[in-house]
Order: C-alpha cells, then structure tokens, then sequence
C-alpha cells in the first residue's frame, strides 16, 4: 500500500492512479490509497487529508514535487517532526518515504518511461532490482 503526495511550499495533495506516479504505481501492482477516491477523469490529484492517510497507514510514501527541492524537503521534515500523527504512520516508522525525481515524476518522461517505471520499482522491489 502506497501514498504518493504531491508537495509544494505551500500545499499538499494526494495523487491519483491517472498521476505518472499513480500509473506507475499501478504497472507495479502496488495498491494507491487514493485509489478509490472519486475523480473525474481528468483529475490527477485530490485533496490532501493527514487523516485519511493515518486511516490508511500506507507501508510506503511517495513524494513529487514542483519547486524549490530544498523547501520542499523542509516542509515535510518539519511535517514530520512536528506533527505525531507522521511519526505513527507505518512508512515512516519503516524509512519508507522516498522523493521521486522531478524529471520522471513531475511531467510524463516520454522515452525514458520505463526508467521511471524501473526506479519506482528499485525503491519498492529492491530484492529483485536489476540494472
């Protein structure tokens, strides 16, 4: 079970199995936790609900993002510190948060495609990782 969130300075949202993440995800069988969530077809992202994620407790956390890179890591370093709800989460306990690069995840990375799909799967599959 997987959370891939999109980051920004100034928000955070969930994204969907229409995302590049979320549609890589799928390719590697890992189960989205906004995958039910309704969307219009269109949509690539909902809401962000700290909530819902500590409902679902995902073993593993995802993180795109559009920015700045280091006050984007500030922000979910400081999410995590400050709030004890990230602490409990499965996936941090575990390490198992992980920033996905910009250059695969942010826009669709054409012909590097499965490079993408090959590094999602390193971070999740690392037993069976092959170069």
């Amino acid at each position: 079970r997987v959370a891939i969130l999109h980051v920004t300075p100034s928000s955070v949202s969930a994204e969907l199995p229409s995302s590049i993440a979320g549609d890589m995800a799928d390719l590697l069988h890992l189960k989205n936790i906004a995958a039910d969530a309704a969307g219009d077809g269109q949509t690539t992202r909902i809401p962000y609900s700290m909530e819902s994620l500590v409902q679902a407790d995902p073993d593993v956390i995802f993180l795109t993002s559009m920015g700045a890179s280091d006050k984007i890591e500030k922000r979910i370093r400081g999410d995590i510190q400050g709030n004890p709800a990230w602490a409990a989460l499965t996936a941090v306990k575990a390490g198992q948060v992980y920033v996905l690069p910009e250059k695969y995840f942010l826009l669709n990375p054409g012909l590097d495609y499965p490079k993408a799909v090959a590094y999602m799967a390193r971070l999740v599959y690392p037993e069976s990782a092959h170069e």
